[in-house]
């Protein structure tokens, strides 16, 4: 997982969530002990290829769970061509062609970052009566789905997107950023990663900014609603779209929530979507071996047909693959409220069921050189 840059408080909490699915299922398959190797990444493609290479040259891993980022992810699913005998189960790095190309990759949550997004440019365009919106996302593939689900699914509503901005990951200045936003637009939809959402809003608000914002699942995240400091609270009142909302109402979910509030009494307030995304494909390599009694023979012939006849019963709602072994989950739109004890959530304005991939997919880098609407 992440353990530097941007999103490193996020990556934490990815390793959070698979040493709760280790806790969950007792540590042994059949017998044998799980054991767990980390390597950290900084979001970058070069070194996940380093430390993938590790865990499975090296360290003699025969599954892997990662990466966080979406560059990373394409990294490592090029390099899970090389190796049959290894499965790859993305950890919610979410670009879009992880699981299109790469036979050996599985990917149980989220899907790609399109479908985090999914219902949220109808809800802007329907709803919240939103016709104009300038974006600001990442400059990585995880950005540009991000930014391509949303303008895909808003333009079809019948918005407009006049202004599209990619910054660089890691950015820390956003001085020059902010006088690019149009002031004549509805709204402005934000897809950055932890860190970087921070540092913008600090730059927007010094500035003077005052429109309304829309977010990405990313933005909105515990990683930065859980952050030090006063400038989270401008994202109260702020719509979004994400895979991992914090009330969602069922019993799975309130079940995980109390079990990561007392394994991680130091973690976020509540889970993050890297907790939960990673405890999810952990989750769903466990459930598999324990279905095979733990056969990794014939380069994991049996173990693999496991995962894709697996429907995971998630902390948020069944996950199932279709048929490029990509994750099909009920997505939320969210409001950012805050709590009775101070802390922001995300308040579950309504469910977005069965997202697919066919049906959500943006074709995100074509969105980063093409930013009117279709």
């Amino acid at each position: 997982s992440v353990d530097s840059g941007p999103a490193a408080a996020g990556g934490a909490d990815g390793y959070r969530g698979v040493a709760m699915a280790v806790k969950k299922i007792g540590g042994v398959i059949d017998g044998h002990p799980i054991k767990i190797v980390q390597e950290g990444t900084d979001q970058t493609g070069p070194v996940a290829l380093t430390k993938v290479r590790k865990l499975v040259e090296q360290d003699h891993a025969q599954i892997v769970v990662g990466p966080g980022s979406g560059d990373e992810g394409a990294a490592v699913a090029n390099y899970s061509d090389s190796q049959p005998g290894v499965t790859f189960l993305d950890g919610i790095a979410a670009g879009e062609n992880e699981t299109l190309k790469h036979p050996n990759v599985f990917r149980f949550a989220y899907g790609d970052g399109a479908q985090w997004v999914a219902g949220l440019g109808t809800y802007a365009y329907d709803t919240l009566g939103v016709k104009t919106v300038a974006t600001l996302g990442d400059d990585y593939s995880f950005g540009y789905a991000q930014v391509g689900g949303f303008v895909s699914e808003f333009c079809q509503a019948g918005g407009t997107v006049p202004k599209e901005i990619f910054t660089p990951l890691g950015a820390t200045d956003y001085s020059s950023v902010v006088p690019q936003i149009p002031s004549n637009v509805d709204a402005v939809y934000i897809a950055l990663n932890g860190a970087d959402a921070i540092n913008f809003l600090n730059a927007y608000y010094a500035q003077g900014g005052h429109a309304k914002f829309i977010a990405s699942s990313i933005t909105i995240d515990q990683s930065v609603l859980s952050a030090k400091g006063n400038v989270k609270d401008h994202l109260i009142g702020v719509t979004s779209a994400t895979p991992v909302a914090d009330t969602i109402d069922t019993p799975a979910w309130k079940d995980f929530v109390s079990a990561y509030q007392q394994q991680y009494p130091k973690g976020f307030s509540s889970p993050s979507v890297w907790a939960a995304g990673y405890y999810s494909n952990a989750m769903a390599v466990f459930t598999a071996l324990q279905k095979v009694s733990g056969d990794l023979s014939n380069n994991q012939a049996a173990f693999r047909a496991a995962l894709k006849a697996l429907t995971l019963d998630s902390p948020t709602g069944p996950i199932s693959l279709d048929a490029n072994q990509n994750g099909i989950f009920t997505n939320y739109i969210a409001q950012t409220e805050q709590g009775p004890d101070g802390t922001l959530v995300n308040k579950v304005i309504k469910a977005v069921p069965n997202v697919q991939e066919s049906t959500y997919t943006a074709n995100g880098e074509a969105s980063r050189t093409n930013p009117s609407c279709p």
